[in-house]
């Protein structure tokens, strides 16, 4: 009776494998984002979603130049979609969102100077209504005082961007935000 159960068991397991086998690909929670699945949202809007593409690297980036105007055009979008596509794609281009690698340091030197150009308009946002924004903000001005050191990223503040850190730490109305800044800080 035990080796027919366990033959029944084997044979139960054999018939269920193809079952678990499927592609990846074919599960919809792991399909690429698109325009018309990310447009349901009300909020969405197409410059946000390329910027976000960008970030995610789904879509190259743009040279430097072409890339600085994108971010340009979402900061001063009046849409919190736009701005917080932007500051994804400023985090990303930091660096710091991937791992410490030459590819990763490449990216650095290649768009630090372009993104170090919107740490004013990034510390404004940390100020912003929308509570999605603010956090975006905080996580691109952390990536803007970062730099590559020895196969790590190294945070690299100055006295204006501690001054900057603590502001938003004892200004912010939320406490998910002032955990985060105190989690990005550590």
């Amino acid at each position: 009776k035990l080796t027919t159960r366990i033959f029944a068991l084997v044979i139960a397991l054999l018939w269920m494998v193809p079952l678990f086998a499927q592609d990846p690909s074919a599960d919809p929670r792991n399909a690429k984002p698109t325009w018309e699945s990310y447009s349901r949202s009300p909020k969405a809007s197409r410059l946000g979603f390329d910027l976000r593409m960008i970030a995610a690297k789904e879509h190259p980036a743009p040279a430097p130049a072409e890339f600085a105007q994108l971010i340009a055009q979402g900061l001063s979008d009046g849409a919190p979609d736009s701005q917080q596509g932007a500051l994804s794609a400023i985090a990303s281009y930091s660096g710091v969102l991937h791992p410490p690698t030459p590819a990763s340091f490449a990216m650095w030197q290649t768009y630090r100077d372009v993104m170090v150009g919107f740490r004013k308009q990034v510390e404004g946002l940390l100020l912003d209504q929308d509570q999605n924004t603010r956090h975006a903000a905080l996580v691109a001005f952390g990536a803007l005082n970062t730099r590559p050191g020895e196969n790590a990223w190294v945070m690299d503040f100055d006295e204006a961007a501690m001054q900057t850190w603590s502001e938003v730490f004892h200004r912010d109305p939320s406490a998910i935000m002032r955990s985060e800044v105190v989690k990005l800080a550590w």
